[in-house]
């Protein structure tokens, strides 16, 4: 059995993370107990019959921390054995388990990780349908979700999501994600030429945790920004058709959810080219 307590990453990265651990997982043959997305347990179904998978709360991740700050305070070791117990912190992100030398631990005995996870894209493929139920919301907050995506889209035939991020953007890759309004506005409107879509069936949706004051058209579409709980935009935007937004775990994480289009703003004089608009599976997160 593997018990992971993964890193203090905000949702996005934690999200993905657990999607290629449970694969992982999955994918040959071992038990898992997650404790990465242990402060947002109590949104997710996480069911699995077979109860291979099970995703922990949030005090054992809060323990594991410490612990963590503990032994390295007091020694430079990422790994230790005790007896049947195999522990590894892998503290600084450069050396991540490998997939073959977790399955022989976890098969052989109770091994624990805490550290920056690794990706099995291979396994994820394979297994996306199951690991898409386990990190499935549960029904109340999907069902509030669809209500404010069917108020947004209306009687749209179209959704284009725009993921405004900014905040930590800011000093991030050293501002190069960091965009304002009017990129985002530009890249609405070519992905409707592009994508040809029809503008009069079309309604670009923007999400941030930030008010945003934008015109009532882009492109000839209906434009509509309201603020609303992290988990809304989420799943909102995993319902639309088409995903923009620079490099994030956030925009990443929904469109793998929902099996959406994403189209990665690379830079402010970006131009939109649909045959890069790609889910999370196929793409990946692209920072240059």
């Amino acid at each position: 059995m593997l018990i992971s307590f993964g890193n203090s990453g905000q949702f996005g990265n934690l999200y993905l993370a657990s999607a290629h651990r449970i694969a992982h997982a999955l994918a040959n043959g071992y038990k898992i107990h997650l404790y990465e997305l242990g402060k947002y347990r109590h949104f997710f179904v996480a069911d699995d019959p077979a109860n291979a998978i099970r995703l922990g709360g949030p005090a054992p991740q809060r323990v594991a921390e410490l612990s963590n700050q503990i032994m390295q305070r007091i020694t430079r070791k990422g790994h230790f054995q005790l007896g049947a117990i195999s522990i590894h912190f892998d503290r600084s992100g450069a050396r991540y388990l490998g997939g073959t030398e977790i399955t022989e631990r976890a098969r052989k005995h109770l091994a624990i990780h805490q550290g920056w996870s690794f990706r099995d894209k291979d396994s994820l493929k394979e297994q996306v349908e199951p690991v898409r139920r386990i990190l499935e919301f549960k029904p109340d907050y999907r069902d509030a979700a669809k209500a404010r995506f069917q108020r947004m889209r209306s009687d749209a035939k179209f959704v284009i999501g725009i993921h405004v991020r900014r905040g930590d953007y800011d000093k991030f890759c050293d501002g190069r994600y960091f965009f304002d309004d009017a990129v985002y506005l530009r890249m609405a409107a070519e992905a409707i030429r592009a994508g040809s879509f029809d503008p009069k069936q079309t309604v670009v949706t923007g999400f941030s945790n930030e008010s945003l004051v934008w015109p009532a058209e882009c492109g000839g579409a209906r434009v509509v920004t309201e603020q609303g709980m992290w988990w809304e935009d989420f799943l909102c935007l995993s319902m639309c058709d088409l995903i923009i937004g620079p490099p994030s775990t956030f925009s990443g994480a929904a469109s793998f959810a929902g099996d959406v289009r994403w189209f990665q703003i690379k830079d402010k004089h970006s131009v939109f080219d649909p045959a890069r608009a790609l889910p999370c599976l196929e793409s990946g997160i692209q920072i240059q």
